[in-house]
């Protein structure tokens, strides 16, 4: 999802971003359990780029080794 909104904000996509929000049950911490900090819908409805490098995202290390398979 990261990865296609820097895309879709790189080549001016459009106005629309689809970002999963439900089904009910499906929370910021089961869909981003493995950053150390979710990503939010602001209060305009907008999920705003993230400015970091890369992705614009930090890894939860502890999550990443918890949930690592093999």
């Amino acid at each position: 999802m990261l990865a296609n909104l820097h895309v879709a904000a790189g080549v001016g996509a459009g106005p629309w971003f689809e970002f999963p929000q439900g089904p009910d049950g499906w929370t910021e911490q089961r869909r981003d359990f493995m950053l150390a900090e979710p990503v939010r819908v602001g209060t305009d409805g907008c999920v705003a780029v993230p400015r970091r490098p890369g992705l614009g995202v930090v890894l939860d290390e502890d999550a990443v080794e918890r949930w690592r398979v093999g």
